[in-house]
């Protein structure tokens, strides 16, 4: 009987510590998985005036994960998208960060450049990458951290300076949207190119809800431009240049890059054709390899026709998955030791910024609606 208790009782202490070993096994899985996971926070702006455009580009982040991680076999389960809305709002953008920051995050992204100049001194401090979706020509410059796949300012700035010179224009209209980063780009970037020259510039700023489009323009028309330049969201673009066309009868006008998205839009093609205008690279046709293979797999998964921004967002998050691969982890290092990188968008290199390099040039509207390429 003795033996046979003390069988028992080494049976059952064998079970408990086989069980003991099973769900010490079973937490160390989980906690390496949970390590493993990498966790990309997106702070833009969901809802609001301006949403439309930050919502194709995590459309296109969720589909660039998606085909990185089949392409190179990587289980897609590791990437977890953390998406809050800020609505356009700086101070709710800086509540979204601080509700990202309070768990693990190895990757984030932001937009537009109002949100990503607010949080940013708290992302900074994170010591993780993050990604701007803004504009502004300087920004990511402030901390070897911040990076920008996304065309921007300082590569438009030299375009339009190129233009202004090679049109021979001596007079040049500016009409632009009352934002820092515009003004930044104009102040900083073309003015400057001209100084101690006979060029002569006459920039009107105006507000987001601007309602009166005519009488702005008619003061752009009373200096008789050689070039009126067109500055702003595309929802401000469509009426200034309708207005432009209406009252300035002097000189050729150029469209910022927010004009392609108007392409997408019901209008009617007689106002748009012959309209110039900056472009990426993606945008103008036959430049980049794949863009319309891609356009119809967007389209049928959307069903939506895509524009520049979710074509850099798909090589966003590829270039995160390709950092992952070779790495094994996600940081600002590993991103640039997959540069350069094979995009949608063209070669994708950066500058001692972060800055995608190139990847703008200049379209014009034929009357069939599609694109002729003016300068790759």
């Amino acid at each position: 009987m003795l033996d046979h208790r003390k069988t028992l009782r080494g049976a059952t202490l064998a079970a408990v510590a086989a069980l003991l070993v099973a769900a010490t096994l079973v937490a160390t899985s989980s906690l390496v998985q949970a390590a493993d996971k990498v966790r990309i926070a997106v702070n833009g702006p969901l809802t609001g005036p301006i949403s439309l455009v930050f919502n194709d580009y995590t459309k296109g982040l969720q589909m660039g994960l998606d085909d990185a991680a089949k392409e190179l076999g990587v289980s897609r389960d590791i990437f977890e998208l953390d998406l809050q809305d800020n609505a356009g709002n700086p101070r709710d953008a800086i509540s979204a960060a601080k509700k990202h920051l309070l768990g693990k995050v190895d990757v984030y992204l932001s937009g537009y450049s109002a949100i990503s100049k607010a949080i940013a001194p708290e992302i900074d401090k994170a010591g993780i990458p993050h990604f701007m979706v803004a504009f502004d020509a300087f920004l990511a410059g402030e901390d070897p951290n911040r990076l920008r796949i996304f065309p921007h300012y300082k590569l438009e700035g030299p375009v339009y300076v190129d233009y202004i010179k090679q049109h021979g224009a001596k007079k040049v209209a500016i009409l632009a949207l009352n934002f820092a980063a515009i003004d930044e780009e104009f102040a900083m970037l073309v003015e400057p190119a001209f100084k101690g020259t006979d060029v002569k510039f006459m920039r009107e700023m105006y507000d987001f809800n601007i309602k009166d489009y005519n009488t702005l323009v008619l003061k752009a028309a009373k200096c008789k431009p050689d070039l009126t330049i067109i500055n702003g969201f595309a929802l401000h673009v469509y009426p200034l240049l309708k207005a432009v066309r209406t009252y300035v009868r002097t000189g050729s006008v150029l469209a910022t890059m927010s004009f392609i998205t108007i392409l997408y839009e019901d209008k009617p093609t007689e106002e748009l054709a012959g309209t110039i205008f900056t472009a990426p690279h993606y945008t103008l046709p036959g430049v980049t390899k794949g863009a319309d293979a891609w356009n119809k797999a967007y389209k049928a998964r959307f069903n939506t026709t895509p524009h520049y921004v979710p074509a850099y967002a798909y090589d966003t998050a590829r270039m995160i998955v390709a950092a992952y691969k070779k790495s094994g982890k996600v940081t600002t290092q590993t991103l640039r030791g997959v540069t350069p990188f094979a995009g949608l968008v063209g070669s994708i290199e950066l500058d001692a910024d972060g800055d995608i390099i190139g990847s703008l040039g200049i379209g014009q509207v034929n009357p069939d609606r599609s694109v002729k390429v003016l300068r790759k």
